[in-house]
């Protein structure tokens, strides 16, 4: 009797089993075609501004947001320098570099000038960016960092044509990493986490949602408290979305004519309390 019904609760475990297998299954497929169709999928603004503090075309009213009690009107000067159609930036070559990449592969204006006041304002010691292209934001950072006497940029990119902007007077505060066709993440992992701890990090290279999750996730663990994650193109993917939903950061969008900027802060590190008195001993 015994036997018999060990044997019929063994029988009535089998179906219960692959019941839980068939359904553990629909779960991981559901996700996994949830996921998928994520990827392909691109926030609007509206999806942008419900998950930052504070969206804006004015690159400005975000710093000072982050530098509440910095003067940035001695700055407006600087940053008029940086744009083509200003005199004040014309390169100091007899003739224009060779630039590789189209135009559009720039950063936006307003976009550049955050980047140049967040550098300014910062004052950091180590800087790093993905992607480059002709260099029109890795030379603004650099004009910023030439101006705060202090500070280098290393800038990642998959091609070594890049930096065309980039006037030989800055390029001893530049070092530039060029990916190999293997391993790229892996290397750009390494690269990273070699640089810290970053006082900034900016990611103008691949805008897919994995890579760009992944740049966020390596560049945010390699940033000193209070350092600043910066991303163009935030609307491309719903990377930086679901990164600062799920990150301890404090988030902000600077909306262009063509694309979104992210800036991320992460929290300052917590002040360690007074240290304890030494115990008697018993």
């Amino acid at each position: 009797m015994t036997g018999a019904t060990g044997g019929l609760r063994a029988t009535e475990r089998r179906p219960a089993l692959g019941s839980m297998l068939r359904m553990d299954f629909r779960i991981y497929l559901r996700h996994s075609l949830e996921l998928l169709f994520r990827l392909q999928l691109q926030p609007s603004l509206d999806s942008i501004a419900s998950h930052v503090s504070l969206q804006s075309v004015d690159g400005n009213s975000l710093l000072r947001r982050v530098f509440p009690d910095r003067d940035m009107d001695p700055l407006e000067k600087e940053v008029a320098a940086l744009h083509p159609e200003s005199p004040a930036s014309a390169l100091p070559e007899s003739s224009p570099p060779h630039l590789a990449y189209p135009a559009a592969a720039g950063m936006e204006d307003n976009h550049l000038d955050l980047i140049y006041k967040a550098v300014r304002l910062t004052r950091p010691a180590r800087v790093v960016e993905t992607g480059v292209a002709n260099g029109r934001s890795s030379r603004a950072i650099l004009r910023a960092l030439l101006a705060n006497g202090t500070g280098r940029l290393t800038s990642m990119d998959v091609a070594s044509d890049v930096g065309g902007l980039i006037e030989p007077a800055l390029r001893d505060r530049w070092d530039l990493v060029v990916l190999p066709r293997s391993r790229r993440r892996a290397v750009t992992r390494q690269c990273l986490l070699s640089q810290a701890p970053l006082d900034i990090f900016i990611h103008d290279s691949d805008h897919s949602y994995g890579w760009q999750s992944m740049e966020y996730r390596c560049a945010y663990s390699a940033l000193r408290p209070g350092g600043l994650l910066i991303s163009d193109d935030i609307d491309a993917s719903f990377a930086f979305v679901d990164f600062v939903t799920q990150a301890p950061a404090l988030a902000f969008a600077c909306v262009g004519s063509r694309k979104v900027m992210g800036v991320a802060v992460k929290p300052p590190a917590i002040a360690a309390g007074p240290p304890r008195p030494p115990q008697s001993p018993q």
